[in-house]
């Protein structure tokens, strides 16, 4: 075995053969891995909807009509998916006071010229 920290010219031939080695065993492992099964999609009712984001039945209709929540309508039905409903609760986080002034501080320090 080959002293890692310190490879000589002398070394290369051994030091390839050992990376080669791991990189194969990386590959086993990876492709060892199963990739996660994705569940089936089910549209849910608005019932579900007001569990999930936890608003009125009400306040749901009202961002519907807005369209600022994602659904779906069938006739005088209307749907939802879980998955989107997360997504889009996840979509409005509002930025730190302190992450405001440091954008604002970036843009004025871009947009400023340096005076000779």
């Amino acid at each position: 075995m080959i002293d890692t920290s310190r490879i000589t010219f002398e070394d290369l031939p051994e030091a390839i053969t050992l990376i080669l080695s791991e990189m194969n065993t990386i590959k086993t492992l990876l492709s060892t891995i199963k990739q996660p099964i994705k569940q089936e999609r089910k549209p849910i009712g608005i019932e579900e909807a007001e569990k999930i984001i936890k608003k009125s039945k009400h306040t749901i209709y009202k961002l519907v009509s807005k369209k600022k929540i994602p659904c779906y309508k069938a006739g005088r039905k209307i749907y939802f998916f879980e998955d989107e409903l997360i997504d889009w609760i996840l979509g409005g986080k509002l930025e730190t006071y302190s992450a405001t002034i440091a954008e604002v501080r970036a843009s004025i320090n871009k947009n400023t010229r340096k005076r000779k």
